[in-house]
């Protein structure tokens, strides 16, 4: 059995939520952190929190739902496909993880794009 460690500062409550769904997990009270067990890592299920957490750490699409939503839907196939394949590939290669540092430094191209993506919806509206 693998484990994975991951801690949050803000997210917790998410985190504890989505963990439920792992076979077996060590949380300690009062702590930031879980420690997930499994045999084989659900990356879909896990990227799903991680880019729950990227639109909640982007002031525009966090505060303005509508937007968040339309940007959503226009996010490629194949992007979502490349960053759960990265986080498998993290996941097989590394023992913890801090979602925040996750969101921002390995989704940071992911981040730029929600970025590009969210203004040009934005100027296709104000047309």
């Amino acid at each position: 059995m693998r484990t994975l460690t991951v801690s949050t500062d803000g997210y917790y409550k998410a985190l504890e939520e989505l963990s439920s769904k792992f076979p077996r997990r060590v949380r300690k009270r009062g702590a930031t952190t879980i420690k997930l067990y499994f045999e084989e890592f659900d990356a879909e299920g896990f990227y799903a929190l991680l880019d729950w957490i990227a639109f909640q750490e982007n002031p525009a699409l966090k505060g303005v739902p509508k937007l968040a939503e339309v940007t959503k839907k226009n996010v490629p196939d194949r992007m979502t496909k490349e960053n759960i394949n990265a986080l498998r590939e993290y996941v097989d290669e590394n023992r913890t993880m801090y979602l925040e540092g996750y969101v921002h430094f390995r989704l940071s191209d992911y981040n730029d794009y929600l970025n590009r993506l969210m203004y040009a919806v934005v100027r296709k509206l104000n047309k």
